[in-house]
């Protein structure tokens, strides 16, 4: 049994058909994506909790994070298995649905409509006692080759850290790709850096392998920088915090133009460098 219709539903459904297992219903709010989500996994739909099937053996919460708290409210289920997909919500509550709950969470960003080898995907385990942890492992172990038990704080700091690694880098991209469209220059020119700093990682740590004007204590590249992004203040204060951080963590004390030291504390570079306080990096190109 699924519950939701968005991204996590649509990928998990698609993975269990895969592995031979059945999709009884699918039960969503809106009605259209449920509807939709049903038919392609030949299941029925239904909108109102109360007409859940109780024949189900597991039942998958694959909704976004604040609407959990509705489906506890809303569910209650006798013996059933009853999981939730979340990585920052942890299995308080869920005893208010049934006995036998846990967490079924895989580590992996997803778009529906576009395939994911879930093979690969770790997907991290949490049961309320010894039989919901195993039936989740081996409901995980059909789709994925990597399935690890996790308890809800050591999950949270995972999520934590996901959300570093991609949601926030996901977003230093798009500013790159905001900048670069303005200049007319295409993403794709940084394509080969993106992959080479991916393929560094796979056999070092992120702090052995940093480079760039901050961590070299590079004042002036810095300041030519943040001159540039004048007039995008979202942009320039991203810019002087990671800055600011990466100067700190190595200790790289910084020179500026007359040779004297900072510490990444104030960025105001005094020689006249061009100025693009007139970019408007906010309005789309006519």
């Amino acid at each position: 049994m699924i519950i939701g219709a968005g991204n996590m539903a649509w990928h998990l459904g698609q993975q269990f058909i895969k592995a031979g297992h059945k999709i009884v219903e699918v039960y969503n709010r809106s009605k259209i994506p449920g509807q939709e989500l049903a038919v392609e996994l030949d299941a029925d739909f239904v909108d109102r909790p109360e007409n859940l099937t109780r024949k189900a053996d597991i039942y998958i919460i694959a909704v976004s994070d604040h609407g959990i708290d509705d489906i506890i409210l809303g569910l209650q289920m006798d013996k059933q298995i009853v999981a939730h997909t979340s990585g920052a919500v942890p299995m308080t509550g869920m005893e208010r649905i049934s006995l036998n709950h846990g967490i079924f969470y895989p580590l992996q960003t997803l778009t529906k409509g576009t395939p994911a080898d879930f093979s690969v995907v770790p997907i991290f385990i949490e049961g309320a006692n010894e039989r919901v942890e195993q039936v989740l492992t081996e409901l995980a172990h059909t789709i994925s080759k990597n399935v690890q038990i996790l308890d809800s704080r050591k999950r949270r700091a995972l999520h934590v850290a996901a959300v570093f690694a991609n949601n926030f880098t996901n977003y230093l991209y798009h500013i790159s790709s905001d900048i670069l469209r303005k200049e007319k220059l295409d993403f794709s020119l940084l394509y080969p850096l993106m992959q080479e700093t991916l393929a560094k990682l796979k056999g070092h740590s992120p702090l052995e392998v940093q480079t760039g004007p901050a961590k070299r204590g590079d004042y002036r590249t810095v300041g030519e920088h943040l001159n540039y992004l004048q007039g995008h203040d979202a942009y320039r204060e991203i810019y002087l915090v990671l800055s600011e951080g990466i100067m700190s963590l190595y200790k790289a004390p910084a020179e500026d133009a007359m040779g004297e030291e900072h510490w990444g504390q104030d960025f105001e570079f005094s020689e006249d460098v061009e100025d693009f306080h007139d970019l408007d990096l906010d309005e789309d190109e006519e």
